[in-house]
């Protein structure tokens, strides 16, 4: 398949013409009923995951920094409200620049971060806020991406902070969700028939929010 550019020549469809342009990682939201990530980490890089009861998902684009529980919980659920629940956020994060990146965790309860496949970070357990960090060695371009956060109450010490330090900078900057792109969902979470990832931790291919599915902004789970 081709497409015309502007100049009037035809060029081979590459996948980076067809991502959307909506920024933003998939969200995923369930009720949880245990004491940590690694009790639900089979096959958490993957399509099918099951954290539990689903109770909310869409394509969340506000900044993954929040200094409590209390707004953690008001931030990416609607309705609901769990004594405890665990969140997945996945898609793409664009990097503009090669080299070695330090990614942290700042949360309570629990969290881990994989880029490109791999885990970076492991912030796991029943705590209060904690700092974990760990190190990529990216190339410029676009990575797979999943974060998982839990909390076991709606108040008490908590919260989720995700921040970077890119090659060339001093300090670290709250990741930067302009520059992320949303997964595909899986039809098992109810957003049509869409490309499945049967290739176990790879999320290059399930990319993005599938045509036709409802996108809700920041602002939707505000609403």
């Amino acid at each position: 398949m081709s497409w015309r550019a502007s100049d009037g020549t035809f060029q081979p469809l590459g996948p980076d013409d067809t991502r959307p342009t909506v920024p933003g990682l998939h969200l995923e939201v369930y009720s949880f009923s245990s004491e940590s990530i690694a009790s639900v980490e089979r096959g958490i890089l993957g399509a099918g995951w099951n954290g539990g009861s689903l109770l909310e998902q869409g394509v969340f684009d506000s900044e993954l920094w929040w200094t409590t529980r209390e707004a953690v919980y008001e931030s990416i659920l609607t309705e609901s409200r769990p004594s405890a629940l665990v969140a997945r956020w996945s898609g793409r994060l664009h990097t503009a620049v090669s080299g070695q990146h330090v990614f942290k965790l700042r949360s309570g309860d629990g969290s881990r971060l994989y880029v490109g496949g791999r885990q970076i970070t492991d912030n796991d357990g029943h705590h209060s806020m904690t700092e974990q960090s760990g190190t990529a060695i990216l190339t410029a371009g676009w990575h797979a991406i999943v974060l998982v956060y839990y909390s076991m109450s709606q108040h008490g010490d908590g919260g989720l902070q995700v921040s970077i330090l890119s090659p060339g900078s001093s300090s670290f900057e709250p990741l930067n969700m302009t520059e992320t792109r949303p997964r595909r969902a899986s039809p098992a979470q109810g957003l049509g028939n869409v490309d499945v990832c049967s290739c176990g931790t790879n999320l290059d291919t399930i990319f993005a929010a599938p045509e036709g599915a409802s996108i809700l902004t920041a602002a939707a789970f505000h609403s």
